[in-house]
């Protein structure tokens, strides 16, 4: 019997009901009420933010008035500065495109529950007991929203469920009619995400996990992945080792060379900047403002073959000669 224990009527959304990857984890409404809960659960006083991420992340410290420090990078996507946070502070790092999963296990097994790492790129990454890390499996999976949750301290109040038919627009319409006619009501999902009120999974987002066939993704990006490696890694200015990478959420491919993103998107290949707040952030000689400017992160997405991603090489090629 169902939730609602209702028996006959129409045929609903017809989905598998699988196990969760994160078995064990809170399951929450989006990846940035991950983070609120971690700030009240742990009455947190202030935090040392990674310039290169996402605005939404300063949206809870801005809600809960908790005061933040930027803290700096380098090439290596690492944190290039000496931070000690004390026990009323903490420390978020991302785990950038999923490929840093060896350098979060260092800062939790140095900071332990001061650390928390912002996973929204990673989606299969585990962390060592003891810090505090949070997922966004939208980025990963058609989903409307949802968040995931590891952490030791919990808040001490009941939770309202959320719901998300109303966010769920820009799925079934890419369906029908492609990712660009779709694209506005992504862009409206995502503004109506915005300051969102901290609530449990929604069912609907809960079921859509469920359906999930983990390990066959798993395995496709990491091929994908492998693949644009062997064709773009003697050229890419970051150091990627595929050895300790659970699974990537794209390929970064980093060059100095202006008009690539854009040949890209013209061949409907579509690359996005992340995180375009960081021209506003820093300065132009800053090296997260270069990262942001000239990394490409490709697709490796499920959806795709090595035949499929043979048009990346043959549109860069083309332009490149």
């Amino acid at each position: 019997m169902n939730l609602f224990n209702e028996i006959g009527g129409y045929p609903e959304l017809d989905l598998n009901r699988g196990d969760h990857y994160h078995q064990d984890a809170i399951l929450l409404n989006t990846g940035r009420t991950c983070f609120e809960y971690i700030l009240k659960a742990q009455k947190i006083a202030h935090v040392y933010m990674p310039k290169y991420t996402c605005d939404v992340m300063l949206e809870p410290l801005k809600k809960l008035n908790i005061k933040y420090t930027f803290y700096s990078i380098n090439e290596n996507l690492e944190i290039s500065e000496d931070i000690n946070p004390d026990n009323d502070e903490l420390l978020v790092y991302t785990n950038y495109f999923g490929i840093k999963d060896r350098y979060c296990d260092e800062l939790i097994n140095r900071y332990g529950s001061r650390t928390v790492i912002d996973a929204s790129q990673a989606f299969y990454y585990k962390a060592p007991t003891g810090g505090n890390i949070f997922y966004s499996p939208r980025k990963f999976f058609g989903l409307p929203d949802g968040g995931i949750l590891y952490t030791d301290r919990k808040i001490d109040y009941e939770l309202e469920r959320d719901v998300s038919y109303n966010r769920f627009s820009h799925l079934v319409k890419r369906i029908d009619l492609g990712a660009e006619q779709a694209y506005e009501d992504f862009k409206n999902n995502d503004k109506m995400l915005e300051n969102i009120e901290l609530k449990k999974m929604s069912l609907l987002t809960e079921r859509l996990l469920e359906n999930i066939d983990y390990q066959k993704v798993k395995a496709q990006r990491l091929a994908n992945f492998k693949y644009l490696h062997s064709q773009f890694g003697e050229i890419n200015k970051l150091k990627l080792s595929i050895d300790g990478i659970k699974c990537p959420m794209n390929y970064p491919l980093y060059l100095e060379k202006n008009g690539v993103r854009e040949e890209f998107i013209r061949n409907k290949i579509f690359v996005p900047t992340y995180w375009p707040n960081t021209f506003d952030w820093c300065e132009k000689g800053d090296i997260e403002y270069t990262l942001a400017k000239n990394i490409l992160p490709l697709p490796i997405d499920q959806r795709y073959s090595e035949q499929d991603l043979s048009k990346i090489i043959e549109v860069f090629d083309e332009y490149n000669n």
